[in-house]
């Protein structure tokens, strides 16, 4: 295409999404139920700032009788929000004493029997009731303490703190709070490291200094006992059954806590177990089934497993799960049987449009949470029950529940995944059945799968358009969890926070640039937006940091308001659109040119099909008003004078990138690139040539381990460093544990980077081992990895074919005694003759004549035919093209040889003689010499069947 072609192109893509944006203009791209009008808010603080309490707290009951599920508006264009039970919340804490004990009056006897209700029976719901519908009342201090104390017990110490912190700041009382609940309080904070927090606590425990508090066992007034707290350092709270990675439905800051090195150093295993051979056909076989009508194919949207802390592999493709060992990647069991492993991988549009959003399952204690999606979309209406979320067993790989038998959840999809809290499951859906694209809050009984409660957020305003429902195929809300507190990109055009225990909607916001659904929305999102709104939401601190699907823009909002702190569009074609958020990295600066410490910086990264790039902010400067530009990341340049080259310049990103706290690590199309957190390259890696299709994608890095997830497979690779680690006591000089030296020659063979361990550790198996079969086992294994070695030097460019005779010589040494190995003095053979050492090539032939006769060599051009036959002509051509001074080694060899077999009788030796030095120029005297033996045995046809073949030969041969 020329550029002024490329250039209209692109100014018409330009004029057509303005249009676009212009007719959506007049209204919002989002629907919320706002039945709470301005005028009833603004009715109720008349009343207020009258002093009328009574009114006012008639009209905050009846919001939150009737409404309770409703947002109000804060604003009059309708992009802020509040639920109706954090805004009644919000306005009674601020309500003077009078308007306190009015509502004192009126429902404390109704909340004090709830209390006592809930005590009675350890009902943690209807306490939570209490602390959070009835905190104003008498009760509400009580109830509050005792959720709080119940959340420290769970290790929820960021909601413990947040708790005992409303009690002290926001509860109603004369004077200071008690300074035993302030240091429950600072305590919280401290173990759950909320630096912030603490200095709040802190400052209200040394408001009563003096104050007895009893810490620890014994009783000390409150400045000593501030004193104490601040030695305690934060508790790392784990679960031996969580995941490794990814979070994508739970905190996702803590996937930046994961830390490793991404190389692929060691292949480990693949699954499914396929040759590259076997791998590019089923590539060729999707392809050809493409779907005709796209044209294109779908790169994969957050396609990952999760992993176990004790290294359980667990993968999903929305109909049967694996489990696997992360160690050997052993299938462990699978939850259909009849299932083909190998049919799983197959992200692309083939036959009717396949679901392309495959979904991370959440692990907990034990248990996988997955979502199960169709095998296919139909251009239509979706099938009820068309997904659900189910529960396994990990141990035993059966199922525990599914929401498939919930008949309210018979329109939900389920296209993201759900995150665990405090024993409860909550899901952002959409409502398949309907056409104006509604996202709700689905909760759910984490044990039963029971539904506890389905809340209304918000609907998308335009038409849905396009074939079906195709808006909940790749752009499903997405949900993420920190401290209680539940996040949802709506890819709608909004964001939300509601709290976790009460499902109050803290707030809501309509961002700006959202865009209305164009005309085809459909093959919009298919085709552009490709599941950007499935970028993980990431917690930044105060900050909620999101990608939305329906917006060009990269967000960040106050998690405590839902303001908009920064809002950066990503500048991007409609050929190479924006497609993924990774993650955040805050880099270690080192000291300015004055010695001081550098501003703190912030790095956020993106990628798109063809490239990955970073936003680098000053923390002080991380706002709306301050102009932002996109840095692209290049991939690394090739080095062709070193082993281990990186990608080509050009090199598209192939998957989705990981980021750790140290470092950002790129999928290339041609290698594995690591960056630092200063954006220097720390590393590239190029794929195996032969398997290159198979391990370029999705990563993951687990400790040791790096995980790439490709449409036709999944990798496991580990450094060779921490490999090694793991058979340290094995590769000890004394050891003599020969099946765990064979397991590590066994991985090591698998990637040609690794092989000069291999042959290290099989030439230790083939000298010592033993039991004779792992020994002849090991010298086949050495002979293949020098045949492959020598068949990768002739493959370079230019061909090292004195390489190749080396490495070949090594594999003929290796090889097991009884091995035919006519093929490699063949290839050795091949080489000598291109190098033009004419005698070189005559003895290597004549030695494969003399060891392998009868045996079958195949030619380079692919026909099979015994080794005399095919060394014989190969000598003889020699002889005929450059003489017979190539030969005069074996002549003079052969004339030996004859000299003493015509002092000896007997047939069979001088048969071997002819059979072996045919081409010699005594080969009609040796001839003669056994035709007359042959006639002497009373065998005369023998005989001159012999002397014909030799006149045919002698026919051809030179002097």
């Amino acid at each position: 295409m020329s550029p002024q072609v490329r250039i209209a192109a692109l100014l018409l893509a330009v004029a057509l999404d303005a249009a676009a944006q212009d007719a959506a203009d007049g209204q919002l791209p989002v629907y919320v139920d706002q039945e709470v009008s301005s005028d009833v808010v603004k009715a109720t603080e008349r009343a207020a700032q009258e002093g009328r309490w009574g009114d006012v707290l008639a009209r905050y009951h009846r919001l939150l009788e009737e409404n309770a599920d409703q947002m109000v508006p804060l604003d009059e264009k309708g992009r802020a929000y509040r639920g109706v039970s954090h805004y009644v919340f919000e306005k009674m804490s601020a309500m003077p004493a009078e308007g306190i004990a009015e509502y004192r009056r009126a429902y404390d006897a109704y909340a004090r029997s709830l209390y006592e209700d809930a005590l009675k029976n350890r009902d943690e719901a209807g306490m939570t009731r209490v602390a959070t519908r009835w905190f104003f009342s008498g009760s509400g201090e009580a109830a509050s303490l005792w959720v709080a104390a119940r959340l420290e017990e769970r290790g929820l110490l960021a909601e413990a703190a947040s708790c005992y912190g409303r009690v002290v700041r926001v509860y109603p009382r004369e004077g200071v709070a008690p300074a035993w609940i302030s240091a429950r309080w600072a305590l919280a904070c401290r173990r759950a490291g909320d630096a912030e927090g603490w200095d709040l606590a802190r400052a209200e425990l040394l408001r009563a200094p003096d104050a007895p508090v009893s810490f620890q066992g014994r009783t000390l007034k409150a400045s000593e006992a501030a004193a104490r707290i601040e030695k305690v350092g934060p508790t790392a709270v784990t679960d031996s059954g969580g995941p490794w990675w990814p979070r994508l439905g739970g905190n996702n800051s803590a996937t930046r806590r994961v830390t490793g090195t991404a190389t692929n150093d060691v292949r480990v295993w693949q699954f499914p177990p396929r040759t590259p051979i076997e791998a590019r056909d089923h590539r060729k076989f999707i392809e050809n089934r493409r779907w005709p009508g796209m044209g294109i194919k779908v790169p994969f949207v957050h396609a990952h497993p999760a992993v176990t802390r004790d290294g359980t592999v667990v993968y999903s493709d929305g109909r049967t799960v694996y489990f696997l060992e992360l160690a050997t990647g052993d299938l462990l069991g699978t939850t259909d049987r009849e299932t083909r492993p190998e049919e799983i991988f197959r992200q692309t549009l083939t036959d009717n449009p396949q679901v392309i959003s495959l979904v991370t399952p959440l692990l907990h204690d034990g248990v996988a949470y997955v979502n199960r999606l169709p095998a296919s979309v139909r251009q239509g209406v979706l099938e009820p029950k068309a997904t659900a979320i189910v529960a396994y067993s990990i141990a035993t790989c059966t199922q525990l529940w599914s929401t498939s038998r919930e008949p309210a959840l018979d329109d939900a999809w389920f296209g993201s995944p759900p995150v665990l809290h405090n024993g409860r499951l909550y899901a952002a859906v959409c409502a398949s059945s309907v056409g104006d694209r509604t996202v709700e809050l689905v909760v759910l009984d984490a044990r039963t799968g029971r539904l506890i409660e389905r809340r209304y957020l918000c609907s998308g305003s335009g038409p849905a358009g396009g074939w079906g429902n195709n808006f909940f195929i790749t752009e499903a809300p997405m949900i993420a969890e920190s401290g209680g507190v539940l996040y949802v990109s709506t890819n709608l055009g909004a964001v939300a926070a509601i709290r976790s225990a009460s499902l109050d909607v803290l707030w809501l916001t309509v961002y700006a640039g959202a865009r209305a659904p164009g005309r085809f929305p459909g093959r919009q999102q298919l085709t552009q937006r490709t599941g950007r709104g499935l970028s993980p939401i990431v917690i930044d601190g105060d900050r909620m940091c999101v990608l939305p699907g329906d917006a060009e823009t990269y967000y960040e909002f106050d998690v405590r308001t839902g303001g908009t702190l920064l809002a950066v569009p990503l500048k991007s074609t409609p050929q190479d659109p924006i497609l993924h958020f990774a993650g955040i990295i805050r880099p270690e600066l080192p000291p300015g040119k004055d010695g001081a410490p550098q501003e703190p910086r912030v790095l956020a990264f993106f990628s798109s099909r063809k490239s990955a790039s970073f936003l680098e902010m000053k923390e002080s400067e991380r706002n709306a008003t301050t102009a932002r530009q996109l840095y692209p990341i290049s991939p690394p340049e090739e080095d062709p004078t070193g082993p281990r080259r990186g990608s080509e310049p050009d090199s598209p990103v192939v998957g989705r990138m990981v980021v750790t706290p140290q470092a950002l690590f790129v999928p290339y199309r041609g290698g594995l690139a690591s960056v630092s957190s200063t954006m220097k390259l720390l590393g590239s890696y190029r794929w195996e040539k032969e398997m290159a299709e198979v391990d370029a994608g999705n990563l993951m890095v687990l400790g040791d381990c790096t995980l790439t997830y490709s449409d036709l497979g999944m990798t496991c690779f580990i450094t060779r460093r921490d490999f090694d680690a793991r058979f340290e006591g094995v590769l000890a000089a004394g050891s003599r544990n020969w099946a765990e030296l064979e397991k590590h020659a066994e991985v090591l063979i698998r990637n040609p980077r690794t092989w000069e361990g291999a042959i290290l550790d099989y030439e230790r198996l083939a000298a010592q081992a033993d039991d004779p079969a792992r020994a002849v086992r090991a010298q086949g294994k050495l002979a293949w990895i020098w045949k492959m070695t020598g068949d990768n030097l002739l493959a370079s460019s230019p061909p090292d074919f004195r390489g190749a005779v080396g490495a070949y010589r090594k594999a003929i040494a290796a090889a097991p005694a009884d091995e035919a190995l006519g093929d490699l003095f063949r290839l050795v053979g091949d080489c000598h003759k291109k190098l033009q050492e004419w005698p070189e090539a005559i003895a290597v032939y004549q030695e494969a004549l003399e060891r392998y006769g009868d045996r079958v060599v195949t030619g380079a051009n692919g026909l099979t035919r015994t080794v005399r036959e095919f060394a014989s002509a190969e000598i003889a051509g020699i002889l005929r093209d450059q003489g017979a001074e190539a030969y005069r080694e074996v002549e003079e060899k052969a004339k030996r040889l004859l000299e003493d077999l015509k002092a000896k009788e007997g047939l069979e030796d001088l048969k071997r003689w002819l059979d072996v030095f045919q081409n010699s120029s005594v080969a009609p005297a040796a001839a003669e010499i056994l035709a007359g033996r042959l006639e002497e045995a009373g065998r005369p046809w023998e005989a001159v069947a012999l002397l014909r073949r030799l006149a045919e030969r002698a026919a051809g041969r030179p002097e």
